[in-house]
């Protein structure tokens, strides 16, 4: 298919990024969760809203 990245990526390729992808929104997640966990969840909204706007600023 032409304009498709899928023919310009072999598959070994697509299934290693997917599971990499996979792997590193888990282990995010559950970090969150930890921090969550320890702290005041009121605090932890304002911290990760914070983190969240202060990587947007620059964009």
């Amino acid at each position: 298919r032409e304009g498709s990245i899928f023919g310009t990526l072999n598959l070994f390729t697509i299934i290693i990024t997917t599971l990499v992808s996979f792997l590193m929104g888990y282990l995010t997640i559950e970090l969150l969760l930890r921090i969550a966990k320890k702290i005041n969840f009121g605090y932890f909204c304002v911290l990760y809203g914070v983190t969240a706007y202060l990587i947007i600023i620059p964009f």
